[in-house]
């Protein structure tokens, strides 16, 4: 159960009942999943998107795009931000960076 922050680009401008629905649970797999959190970042109304910041600790295959899909919206493209305690949202993909020393006792503390 470890918390996993995503930025989700959708084709189209999603409706705040939408956003409640989902806050409410989704029903994937028979079982129900409900996010964290879950906000609307941006709607771009000219070329009809949404960004939408999405937080979950389930874990199960393609959930944030079957979430979405779920009140009929597609994910153009997902980010993921952050995983645990590791923010990577100033990374491009492929990219890495050195841990941080409060990244590694933290990371040395779980295994106590």
């Amino acid at each position: 159960h470890i918390e996993k922050v995503y930025l989700a680009k959708l084709n189209s401008i999603i409706k705040i009942e939408d956003i409640k629905r989902i806050e409410e649970g989704i029903l994937l797999d028979g079982k129900k999943v409900i996010p964290n959190k879950i906000k609307c970042k941006r709607k771009d109304y000219q070329n009809n998107i949404s960004y939408v910041e999405i937080t979950i600790e389930e874990g199960i295959n393609h959930e944030v795009k079957r979430i979405f899909e779920s009140c009929h919206y597609e994910v153009v493209k997902l980010k993921r931000l952050r995983e645990g305690i590791f923010s990577i949202e100033n990374l491009n993909s492929g990219e890495y960076r050195s841990l941080t020393k409060k990244e590694i006792k933290e990371i040395l503390s779980l295994k106590k």
